[in-house]
């Protein structure tokens, strides 16, 4: 979107265009040097300025190639992680803080008071408009300020690199689909296995009233079928990819910038586009093993 300011007009133009991918073929070790650069060179951009950064430290793999390459460029950088300190996530993120050299900060979540403790904050800082869906990190916001301006963020590692392989089996183990299968699975995906609340066939006989029941049948499977038809023209590497991002990741991505617009800026190196067009268009097999 452009605005020029001297005739007062506005410019809309797309800048990404999912069929400008190309399919290549190159060896597992090409695919790996190039994906690396290309991340590398994303987090270079990201990092460039003098911006104190943060990041969110999860002990996943994601969060944790973000912190090693920005700790390389920020000294020194901080780190976050909330939850019972216990829990598995926490204690890695605290050994991964510690072999990076962070300045790290463990939040705890002692029961459910945290909720009726940032209530009030939550609904002023987002004007109500998010939910208290992944809402945890609002315990952190305070103190993170005092120390960040930009948070670097892991966000969508799982989409780019594999595409949630684990709800794409026609993928993962490179068989050969048709449309038919393709679109049973995506929906299956969106609408069992990551979508929430996600009801089953079952809890909705059992829970709806029979006037509800009625009004609810096959409701999922046609709004499905709508955002499908956008798509069916895509070749099947870019289809589940793009189907993915648009339907999955970027209403993620909502929820973050409505949360965090409020305390400091994020920036996700995973969504870059030069490289999400080269993994998009690497082999099933070299993507999914």
């Amino acid at each position: 979107i452009t605005y020029d300011l001297s005739n007062h007009t506005l410019k809309v133009e797309q800048y990404f265009d999912w069929s400008e991918i190309p399919q290549t073929q190159p060896t597992m070790q090409e695919a790996i040097e190039t994906t690396s650069g290309l991340l590398l060179n994303a987090m270079d951009r990201l990092l460039a300025d003098d911006l104190n950064t943060v990041v969110y430290l999860s002990g996943g793999a994601d969060s944790r190639q973000v912190a090693g390459i920005a700790s390389k460029h920020k000294n020194p950088l901080f780190t976050v992680s909330y939850g019972n300190p216990h829990s598995k996530d926490c204690y890695l993120a605290g050994q991964i803080a510690k072999r990076l050299g962070t300045n790290h900060q463990q939040f705890p979540l002692p029961g459910g008071q945290w909720i009726i403790d940032n209530f009030d904050d939550h609904l002023n800082l987002t004007e109500g408009f998010h939910s208290w869906f992944n809402i945890h990190g609002i315990t952190t916001i305070d103190a993170v300020r005092e120390n960040a301006h930009v948070q670097m963020n892991g966000f969508a590692g799982d989409h780019c690199y594999y595409a949630r392989a684990r709800t794409s089996p026609h993928m993962k183990q490179r068989v050969d689909w048709d449309r038919f299968n393709i679109r049973s699975q995506i929906f299956h995906s969106f609408n069992q296995l990551f979508s929430w609340p996600n009801v089953t066939e079952a809890d909705s006989l059992q829970i709806y009233d029979d006037a509800i029941k009625t009004q609810m049948r096959d409701r999922a499977y046609r709004s499905f079928l709508r955002e499908y038809a956008k798509m069916d023209h895509m070749p099947d590497f870019i289809l589940w990819n793009a189907f993915l991002l648009q339907h999955h990741a970027i209403s993620m991505t909502h929820y973050y910038n409505v949360f965090f617009r409020s305390g400091m800026e994020i920036r996700l190196p995973f969504l870059d586009y030069d490289l999400h067009k080269y993994v998009v268009g690497l082999p099933a097999e070299l993507r999914y093993g």
